[in-house]
């Protein structure tokens, strides 16, 4: 395709994906829209950016606390579903039903984090692939979310991040403040030690702890029990406490509740200002309101920010030790930059800029915390180009990473451009899994020896799972030579370790980050990075499990 025909079908590609948008699409249009996709790769990949571009809108809403009261992805699915298929039953027409599955489709898989490269380039979404992609977006059982948590430390073995979706059943909390948003639009917060079980988007039972609980209107009827008794909202703001010997406070703060449960008396209505106990043998006593009793949701975001603060100090003395450190092949940390400047600064103190990044394409962005800054790749063009002279027997990758998408075939962390002896690649499949390839020598060796043959050194499959797409992960990578391990880290913990092939001395040379230069293969095909970079440091030296964890520590958002 000569330049003026693909600036041609830029236009026209932006002029469809605008109708289809603002749901003014015509079934000509339509039409004209699916020969376009069908037939034209290029059309193909203009439709990608598109729709990498919604999923970039919606993460920086996130990034700028829109997520508050946008609710989680579960909730994003739910209100595309409905209003795609309020245009279902609006169109009869099959051509213009046929593309409006495919953007629904498309909504689903942004919103779940699979990628449009998966379905565009390959064949028209059927109704049954739509029920599927529908299947996966709305059955997971999730409902509510974590909106909110400051210093909280779980009883479960599997850690829990601010913007989780979370799963009927039981939340224990042994220590800390999270906050935690029903579907249904109630908010509850929780202070540990706390038990809470979720049972559905209106319904959750406390049994044991503080919680506070804020119902807006469209919340109205939420429940909250302990024991035997039920607290209905009637719209209010009310607080409960459960104790270990089995005794239930209520305080209403605002509004008013419905108490249910089998005594004479009930049900019976509380007002603001009132407060009652139950005590383990259900004996009912009036008792004062404590409001200063029970952590607000103000509050909470009060020690949040303080606790952000808190953490970005810490981690900035750990950034300068970082760069002290005579071990640092190189060092990105992405902070005080202009957003103009198109060189990315190696912090290192010994650098002389021999090691800065070239940055192509890439656009800076909001990183793991307000006034951060991190690098958005989306484009398959997008990449930073560096120089990295030298041999090592040993490396250490690490960097904070927020995948909008595992839409690409690889998903480049950092590329040599050669594929040739020592030469290592890190990245992440599509199956979600953490690799480091390390280029054989071939042939035989100064010694007669056989060579050794290319490898990868992976984690299982779905490491990196649906659940981490959106959300700041650390991935870490160990190459220890003399050891003979390679081991890769996600948030800090180990998660798998290999043997090495053959003894390889590592070389890097001209590399890229987050893309593949060399890569002239098909767009579908393509090993680039779809999200965000937020600090990127490499050692020549293997980092033990305790060094990685206390950086994950000092760094987490």
């Amino acid at each position: 395709m000569t330049p003026a025909n693909h600036e041609s079908l830029l236009s026209e590609m932006r002029e469809l994906l605008a109708a289809l948008r603002e749901d003014t699409l015509t079934d000509q249009q339509a039409q004209r829209l699916q020969t376009l996709l069908s037939e034209h790769e290029s059309a193909r990949e203009i439709y990608l950016e598109y729709a990498n571009q919604a999923a970039g809108l919606r993460s920086y809403a996130t990034d700028v606390n829109f997520a508050d009261e946008a609710g989680d992805a579960e909730a994003t699915i739910m209100l595309s579903e409905a209003l795609l298929r309020q245009r279902l039953q609006r169109e009869a027409s099959p051509i213009t039903m046929r593309i409006t599955r495919w953007a629904l489709a498309a909504s689903v898989l942004i919103a779940v984090g699979l990628g449009a490269a998966l379905w565009v380039t390959t064949r028209p979404v059927t109704d049954d692939m739509t029920a599927d992609l529908m299947a996966q977006a709305t059955q997971g059982g999730s409902v509510a979310v974590l909106s909110r948590a400051v210093e909280a430390q779980w009883a479960s073995n599997h850690a829990m991040h601010v913007g989780d979706a979370l799963p009927a059943g039981p939340i224990v909390l042994n220590s800390g403040l999270a906050q935690i948003e029903f579907f249904s639009g109630a908010t509850v917060v929780l202070e540990g030690p706390a038990h809470l079980e979720l049972v559905s988007p209106d319904r959750g039972i406390v049994h044991g702890g503080k919680v506070r609980a804020h119902v807006p209107v469209p919340a109205h009827g939420f429940t909250l029990a302990a024991a035997d008794m039920d607290i209905v909202d009637l719209g209010t703001e009310f607080g409960l406490n459960v104790t270990d010997d089995g005794e239930a406070e209520v305080h209403v703060f605002d509004g008013e509740v419905e108490l249910h449960g089998p005594q004479s008396d009930m049900p019976r209505n509380l007002t603001t200002g009132h407060g009652l106990r139950r005590g383990a043998n259900g004996a009912m006593q009036a008792i004062d309101v404590d409001d200063n009793g029970f952590i607000s949701a103000a509050r909470l975001a009060e020690r949040a920010e303080n606790d952000r603060s808190q953490r970005a100090a810490a981690w900035w003395a750990l950034s300068e030790q970082i760069a002290a450190d005579p071990s640092v092949v190189l060092y990105y940390n992405f902070q005080n930059q202009p957003t103009w400047q198109r060189t990315l600064i190696d912090r290192r103190v010994e650098s002389h800029g021999e090691r800065d990044g070239a940055i192509v394409g890439c656009t800076w962005a909001p990183g793991r915390w307000p006034g951060k800054s991190a690098l958005g790749f989306k484009r398959l063009s997008d990449r930073v180009r560096v120089q990295i002279d030298g041999e090592y027997e040993s490396l250490t990758l690490a960097a904070w990473v927020r995948f909008d998408a595992l839409d690409r075939w690889l998903s480049s962390l950092m590329l040599t451009d050669a594929w040739a002896s020592g030469n290592p690649h890190w990245h992440v499949s599509r199956e979600g899994e953490m690799m480091l390839g390390v280029g054989g020598s071939g042939g035989q060796d100064h010694s007669g020896r056989s060579g050794v043959p290319n490898h990868n050194y992976n984690t299982p499959t779905h490491q990196i799972s649906s659940e981490d797409l959106g959300r700041w992960v650390y991935l870490a990578t160990v190459y220890d030579g003399p050891a003979g391990v390679v081991t890769h880290y996600l948030d800090g913990r180990p998660v798998s370790h290999e043997t090495i092939l053959g003894q390889q001395t590592l070389r890097l040379g001209p590399t890229a980050i987050g893309n593949w230069s060399e890569y002239t293969g098909p767009a579908n095909q393509a090993r680039t990075l779809n999200g965000l970079l937020d600090e990127f440091v490499i050692f020549s030296r293997p980092l033990g499990a305790d060094e990685i964890r206390a950086m994950y520590e000092a760094g987490k958002p």
